[in-house]
């Protein structure tokens, strides 16, 4: 009986060996549990953290955006309403331009009228009454 109860005896040492291993194993195991569980709890911390300094700085752009829009704007409506007004005075400047070439044009044709008329006067028949003379 004696080896019987030796392999009994081997078989229940070895049973409780595996039984300890399976137990260090699952205590292991629970140990990479709860690592990972702090690991997951520090980065959700350092995620949550990060997620609101980028709402911070998202913030701050967005009212930098604004404030370099709404300059913009501003310089845009400044310049434009200093074209439109340098328009009107080119506008006027050529209209009284006009003017003025026309009157130039309307002295020249009457100065051009006066000189033909002396010139009928002074040759009172013309270029066909010297040529028949």
């Amino acid at each position: 009986m004696d080896g019987i109860e030796d392999e009994i005896r081997l078989s229940r040492e070895q049973a409780s060996r595996q039984e300890e291993r399976y137990a260090a194993m699952v205590a292991r195991q629970e140990e990479q549990a709860k690592e990972r569980d702090a690991t997951d709890a520090a980065l959700a911390a350092k995620h949550a953290e990060q997620a609101e300094r980028h709402a911070e700085l998202y913030s701050g752009l967005r009212e930098f955006t604004r404030e370099i829009t709404r300059e913009t704007v501003a310089r845009i409506d400044r310049v434009a309403r200093e074209l439109i007004a340098e328009i009107r005075e080119i506008g006027r400047s050529v209209r009284y331009n006009t003017d003025q070439l026309d009157d130039l044009r309307n002295e020249s044709r009457a100065q051009t009228e006066a000189l033909l008329r002396v010139l009928d006067r002074l040759d009172p028949g013309g270029p066909s009454a010297s040529a028949t003379a």
